[in-house]
């Protein structure tokens, strides 16, 4: 039963661990930043403060969309394990 809900759903449990990984790996960039140019920083540079920014939604956007991935994924798996234990049960 799992083989047949994966196999239908694999793009979208690719999808997640993608985004998952670009989440997890912006975390990382905005901490290096941080240390690197931030603590560092003797005067306001526009420059630096727009990377910061950009690197800050990129991080928020990953993290709603591999959020909004994995609930898709389980109401998916959940609805899809329902329905086949009605249909068995009426059958």
């Amino acid at each position: 039963m799992f083989k047949k809900i994966s196999k239908k759903t694999l793009w979208q449990i690719i999808a997640m661990i993608v985004s998952s990984a670009v989440f997890s790996g912006s975390g990382i960039l905005i901490l290096a930043f941080i240390n690197k140019y931030l603590l560092n920083l003797k005067e306001q540079d526009a420059q630096i403060l727009l990377a910061f920014f950009a690197l800050l939604i990129l991080f928020l956007g990953f993290s709603v969309l591999s959020r909004i991935a994995l609930s898709v994924i389980g109401n998916d798996f959940v609805y899809e394990l329902r329905a086949k234990t009605i249909k068995r049960i009426l059958d």
